[in-house]
């Protein structure tokens, strides 16, 4: 028999009987080899029941003649790179998928008629957002029965009915989506709310309204089959005597049917399904917008060859060892090691410093930092996916990829929905007694529910945003709603930098008579020093009232800044290596000034302690360390809360002890300890500085590994719910004036929705704006400072 090929734009699919002697035929091996070395080739998917071959491929249209010719050479080749092992000869089939040129199996297996089984690595979290993306995919598909994650076994179990749906089948989703990643569109895919049905019943009931009569009960028996999931929740919230939006919509849905505006109703629950999707839709938008936000987008390089000649070239020419020149109001495109030139650098973002530092050789430097003074150039070390800023990225993407599924925000949502089913109810109970069933369904025809589950979400990814200016990147969606809720804060008093000491102005040694102006014109010099002396000169301006400008920079190297104030010329000397060194002033070329420095009397994180008792926290210290000397270390915090001699399982106990009594403490330390006891406290915290491109496991990561950053975000998840709240009330108005039509005798059911509509795209609208005005924001911090 003839070898049976059939190209699609994505696929190449192979008919060879003689290939598919076993799954160990040598042929078939050299096949697999010889495909996957060609650069375009993606996966690789064998079927020998069928006696075929899948092969996937990305090649752009205009391309793709050469591609195929490329890969049919490749195929007759008679050297081929050895990309894979021993085939696994397991199972009717096999799948084989090529990343980023590296290629691995995936581990599919068909364990029973009904049941295929995924086994890998990144399902061994239950947050797993490969698990999530696989079960949005699979769940709705006619067939399967259930899609079960296991993550202790770090494996996808998907049961099916084998007559109306083949393994192969979703073995080819499951390979899909393990190819594809998890991107949040996988997993906020609006797709997942079904609208076919709905639309169907809004046609139904149209045409039952207007020509044909009988279509309006058919209609109504749809509405309550696709509901009924809604009345069975509402007759378990009446028997526990709680009322909600359950019963809320029931009671809609009969009125409804009651009075005959079964197409009132049709076209209310159309509406709630269309702004469920509108707001997963925005929620991908989004979420891309911040990661691009987050990652250098440049449309061409200063590549210095080895030739010292600068050419412009794309970012993807960029490879590790390049030499790269970037300019001041420049973003920095990949990670790398300074070479040459001094600049401010703003890495707030990437590395989560609160002030711009100066670079200068060797200095490392970030991706998606930005250059506000001087210029530099540097030898790439990462590019792409391994720099810092791709690896924020990543988890940025992760964490809203997990806010759909989220149980604690969706349950915030329900209980914002709730508040408002009683009165509503009542109001329409009252509009039962003072009108009519038309009266009531008026009533009951506004939306109080959609409105939450539009901010939630999106809210949620704009205090993600607001964070990362911070330097502090959430890696749970309800990481700020669970911080909101807690007055309890546990540290740990076995992390060396808890006490690390400040740096304040200790002397400025002059023979100038005004000592206040000198300290206000080298505090403003210093804003380009880019270090801890900076923040010690402001402060001291601070507690004297002085106010601190910036002036304009003539120069900036590594060991003295000069800048222009008036008609003098200031320059500031100092020792690069030594970030605490003293700086002598010259004023005109005469040194006019030293400025000292020393060791604050107290460490740094005491001042976040204050402001958090001020807030309410209570603040316990714990240490493994003796009870004297974690009392004195307690003390020179300003915490009367501690205990000492605790081992890893007496924290443990505390932490458990702490929850089964009902506080919700927050833990934060260092990322170990943090992964380490994430099980036991309501919120951890890790404060610690990234490591290469790994992000440590916890709920809050605070990427200076400055405990001084915990009071903000204290203050800033404060916000958060009262931010959904502010949101959800811009529906008010339109909703009051749907009662208000309705006890006015105005409006039905079908102008009440309408109105309801407008309430809601009121909500949408303003989280729009706010939106617009975080990322506004984020451009004006770095533009200012």
């Amino acid at each position: 028999m003839s070898v049976q090929i059939q190209v699609s734009p994505s696929a190449i699919e192979f008919k060879e009987p003689s290939l598919f002697g076993s799954l160990n035929h040598p042929d078939l091996k050299t096949f697999v080899q010889r495909a996957l070395g060609v650069p375009e080739v993606t996966a690789i998917s064998l079927f020998p029941e069928d006696q075929l071959a899948h092969v996937g491929y990305e090649s752009a249209p205009e391309s793709q003649k050469g591609f195929l010719d490329r890969f049919l050479e490749a195929i007759d080749a008679p050297h081929s790179p050895n990309l894979i092992g021993d085939i696994d000869p397991r199972g009717p089939r096999a799948y084989w998928i090529k990343k980023d040129g590296s290629v691995r199996q995936i581990g599919l297996h068909q364990v029973a008629e009904d049941t295929v089984v995924l086994k890998d690595p990144a399902l061994a979290t239950t947050e797993s957002t490969l698990a999530l993306s696989l079960k949005g995919k699979l769940a709705e598909k006619a067939g399967v029965r259930s899609v079960q994650h296991l993550a202790d076994q770090a494996s996808i179990q998907v049961t099916f009915n084998p007559r109306r749906i083949k393994a192969s089948r979703i073995e080819r989703e499951i390979v899909k989506t393990v190819q594809e990643g998890t991107p949040i569109g996988s997993v906020a895919d609006p797709s997942q709310v079904p609208m076919t049905v709905s639309a169907s019943t809004v046609g139904l009931s149209t045409v039952g309204e207007l020509l044909l009569p009988i279509a309006t009960p058919v209609a109504a028996g749809v509405l309550v089959a696709t509901n009924f999931h809604i009345v069975k929740d509402a007759a378990t919230q009446l028997t526990q005597g709680k009322v909600g939006v359950p019963l809320f919509h029931t009671a809609l849905l009969t009125c409804s049917i009651v009075t005959g505006q079964v197409l009132a109703f049709a076209l209310t629950d159309w509406s709630l399904r269309y702004w469920q999707r509108r707001w997963r839709s925005q929620l991908v938008r989004e979420t891309e917008e911040t990661v691009q936000e987050t990652l250098p987008s440049l449309i061409q390089i200063r590549n210095i060859g080895q030739d010292g000649v600068e050419r412009l070239t794309s970012p993807e020419a960029v490879r590790s060892g390049d030499r790269l020149r970037v300019l001041a109001g420049e973003v920095i495109p990949a990670d790398g090691e300074v070479v040459f030139g001094t600049a401010l650098v703003d890495e707030s973002q990437i590395a989560g410093t609160p002030y711009p530092v100066r670079k200068y050789a060797p200095s490392e430097v970030l991706a998606g930092s930005i250059i506000l003074a001087g210029h530099l150039e540097f030898r790439v070390l990462r590019t792409g996916a391994d720099t810092r800023a791709a690896r924020i990225a990543d988890e940025i993407k992760k964490t809203c990829a997990l806010i759909p599924a989220d149980r604690s925000l969706t349950a915030k949502a329900e209980a914002l929905g709730d508040k408002t089913a009683l009165p509503t109810l009542a109001t329409a109970g009252i509009g039962w007694m003072a009108g009519s069933l038309i009266t009531v369904g008026a009533i009951l025809h506004q939306d109080w529910v959609s409105g939450p589950y539009l901010a939630i979400p999106l809210v949620t990814l704009q205090h993600i945003r607001d964070a990362l200016t911070l330097g502090v990147v959430i890696q749970h969606p309800s990481a700020l709603l669970r911080l909101a809720e807690s007055q309890f804060l546990v540290l740990d008093g076995d992390d060396p930098s808890l006490y690390q000491k400040g740096l304040v102005l200790k002397e400025i040694r002059s023979n100038l008579k005004h000592n206040e102006a000198l300290l206000q014109t080298v505090a403003g010099a210093a804003i380009f020093l880019g270090d801890e002396r900076q923040e010690a000169l402001q402060r001291a301006c601070a507690e004297l009232g002085l106010a601190v400008r910036q002036p304009d920079l003539v120069r900036l190297e590594a060991d003295f800044i000069e800048i222009e104030q008036g008609q003098h010329r200031v320059v500031l000397r100092t020792i690069a290596a030594d970030p605490r060194a003293a700086i002598q002033v010259e004023i005109d070329g005469q040194t006019v000034a030293d400025v000292e420095f020393g060791e604050s009397p107290a460490p740094i994180a005491r001042g976040c302690i204050t402001a958090l008792q001020a807030r309410g926290f209570d603040v316990f210290l714990m240490s493994s360390a003796s009870d004297s000397n974690v009392e004195k270390k307690a003390k020179s915090l300003g915490i009367t809360l501690f205990g000492g001699e605790l081992d890893l399982a007496a924290k443990i106990k505390f932490l458990e002890g702490l929850r089964q009594r009902g506080v919700k403490a927050v833990f934060a330390s260092r990322a170990d300890d943090c992964e380490t006891l994430a099980n036991y406290a309501h919120v951890t915290v890790a404060i610690e500085p990234m490591q290469g491109t790994h992000a440590p496991t916890a709920d809050l990561w605070v990427q200076s590994g400055r405990y001084g950053a915990l009071a903000a975000l204290v203050e800033q998840s404060r916000r958060y719910v009262p931010d959904i709240e502010k949101s959800t009330r811009q529906a008010l108005v339109p909703n009051l004036m749907c009662v208000a039509g309705a006890f006015g005798g105005l409006l039905n059911g079908i102008t009440s929705g309408i109105i309801a509509n407008i309430a809601v795209a009121n909500v949408d609208r303003g989280l729009q704006k706010k939106l617009s005005r975080g990322r506004r924001k984020a451009r004006l911090i770095h533009t200012a400072t």
